[in-house]
């Protein structure tokens, strides 16, 4: 529990005052920060929930190689590294952060890469991974079918693949992703989620040997993250901080209540 994120504790508090992460922090505040990410992590729920569940889905073992296709900041490759001792690579087509992830790295002091592309485009090689994670990332692609195959490619035989994707109608609205003139921002949504079958489509067509779908993101995650979005956009960061650990543990009742999903979670294996 609150895992995602503690890595964070380990960055001094000096350079903690000098990284971006949407907010500010002085010298007194960062030391506090450092505090908080040690008994809490990350104040971000919905990420909290994702993290818990990807890594008991992908069983790391020391010295795995891990693709995060879509890395924004780096900080699941950086937790992973620590939690897991993996080797890690980072692909995200935002300059600011992979400038930002390519900095905490350092601090770090780890040998994890990161690489800015647009995942349509990237390019490692003949690069091979145990493990790949593209997380909410695909429902911003409009050629999603070619970055799961393109992905497909880079995962060892008998590797394992993670995506999470919203559901159908509830990224954006279904009527401004049937509307013709519709221009999401840049690395905004294109659609509005995917439904069960299109996404069985999308990956059995990439040639993976086994392909599992599974709903997640339930009831209790849905308005858990709504509060803390609201809490955000207010600007009321000393409450997120405070809500946050208790908004994630009402979210961790989706383990036991899985009604009214939002999501789906994909295995693949190849």
């Amino acid at each position: 529990m609150f895992d995602y994120g503690k890595i964070y504790s380990k960055i001094g508090s000096e350079d903690l005052t000098s990284l971006n992460f949407g907010f500010k922090l002085d010298s007194k505040k960062a030391a506090i920060a450092r505090m908080y990410f040690s008994f809490f992590g990350y104040p971000d729920v919905a990420s909290q929930m994702r993290y818990s569940l990807i890594t008991r889905l992908l069983k790391l073992r020391k010295g795995q190689r891990v693709l995060d296709a879509g890395c924004g900041n780096g900080i699941y490759v950086h937790q992973l590294t620590d939690s897991y001792q993996v080797i890690g690579i980072g692909v995200d087509g935002r300059r600011d952060r992979i400038k930002l992830a390519t900095r905490i790295n350092k601090l770090l002091r780890f040998n994890n890469y990161f690489k800015i592309s647009l995942l349509e485009n990237f390019n490692l090689k003949f690069k091979k991974f145990d493990k790949i994670i593209c997380l909410e990332v695909l429902e911003h692609i409009n050629e999603d079918r070619k970055v799961v195959k393109k992905l497909g490619k880079h995962l060892k035989i008998g590797g394992t693949m993670i995506i999470t994707i919203p559901m159908k109608g509830t990224a954006l609205s279904l009527k401004d992703e049937h509307d013709p003139n519709f221009e999401p921002e840049e690395f905004e949504h294109v659609r509005s989620g995917y439904d069960k079958e299109e996404i069985m489509n999308i990956c059995k067509s990439s040639n993976f040997k086994k392909v599992t779908v599974r709903e997640y993101f339930f009831l209790f995650s849905k308005y858990a993250v709504k509060l803390q979005q609201f809490l955000y956009k207010r600007k009321l960061v000393t409450l997120n901080l405070l809500l946050s650990p208790v908004l994630s543990l009402v979210a961790y009742l989706d383990n036991y209540i899985k009604i009214y999903p939002r999501g789906y979670i994909v295995i693949l294996t190849k």
